[in-house]
């Protein structure tokens, strides 16, 4: 026998069902987009980091050009300093060793460019002290000449002079002996 059933079947509503499938399905896609999103931040944020330490390597290293660059350039300033007011000074002093009396030598030696020279020089004789100073005073580049102190010491004496010095002339002699 064949059994026919006239009671009608309830429709399952698929709505709930469909609703919370969509749901779950956007939650699914949310997140593997906020991974991607996440994981494409954390590789941007650590080549920003490789970026930054290579280009803090580079400013570390153009730092240090440039302070040896600095440093080069003060070295030859100082360089040119010296040249210009220490040759001329090794002129003068030759110069004043040309004009020292015969048996006496210079024991001290200072040459500034705003104080002059400042020079003891040992002597046996009183009149070797006026010898010298009467040829410094001949020669051009040398301005007030004074005897600071004269003293006695055993046999010998100790001259102590201070003059000024004409730098342009002290220039040009030591141009002149570098030809």
């Amino acid at each position: 026998m064949i059994e026919i059933n006239f009671v009608e079947k309830k429709k399952i509503n698929m709505s709930p069902y469909i609703l919370f499938a969509a749901v779950v399905l956007s939650l699914l896609i949310i997140s593997v987009s906020f991974f991607f999103y996440h994981t494409n931040i954390e590789n941007k944020y650590a080549s920003l980091q490789q970026e930054r330490i290579e280009k803090t390597e580079i400013i570390a290293e153009i730092t240090k050009l440039n302070t040896v660059e600095r440093q080069q350039q003060t070295l030859q300033m100082q360089i040119e300093q010296l040249e210009t007011s220490v040759y001329p000074s090794l002129f003068l002093l030759d110069d004043i060793n040309a004009n020292l009396p015969n048996g006496t030598y210079i024991k001290s030696y200072i040459f500034t460019v705003a104080d002059g020279v400042t020079m003891s020089i040992h002597v046996s004789e009183l009149s070797q002290a006026a010898e010298f100073t009467n040829n410094i005073n001949e020669n051009s580049y040398a301005e007030n000449l004074n005897l600071i102190n004269l003293e006695k010491i055993d046999d010998y004496y100790l001259a102590t002079f201070n003059f000024g010095v004409n730098k342009e002339y002290l220039v040009e002699g030591a141009d002149l002996n570098d030809i």
